[in-house]
């Protein structure tokens, strides 16, 4: 087989494969969820300036997920009982009450 029969054969796969990478279906909501994601205000953790969000720490932060999200509950709950109501130590560990 020639070069250009192979070149070819093979040019419609490749394009078929760049436009799957680049076209999802997925994609405008994922967009929508990243933008809706960073407009939520991280003065509504349930302790804003206080612990790892504390001005001298992690200030600022944006939430992984809607306040009043299942998940976001969960974490705020399991925060409480290690004396962090963000909830940060669940997943991150460290200590949510020191000034450092």
């Amino acid at each position: 087989m020639k070069i250009s029969h192979l070149v070819l054969s093979i040019s419609p796969i490749l394009i078929i494969f760049l436009l799957m990478a680049f076209v999802s279906p997925n994609q405008p909501q994922n967009e929508t969820k990243q933008t809706q994601l960073a407009q939520l205000s991280p003065n509504e953790f349930p302790a804003y300036e206080t612990g790892c969000l504390a001005s001298n720490c992690h200030a600022g932060l944006a939430p992984i997920r809607e306040h009043d999200s299942e998940m976001a509950q969960a974490i705020y709950k399991k925060g409480l009982a290690q004396n962090d109501p963000n909830g940060c130590v669940v997943c991150h560990k460290g200590n949510a009450t020191t000034n450092n």
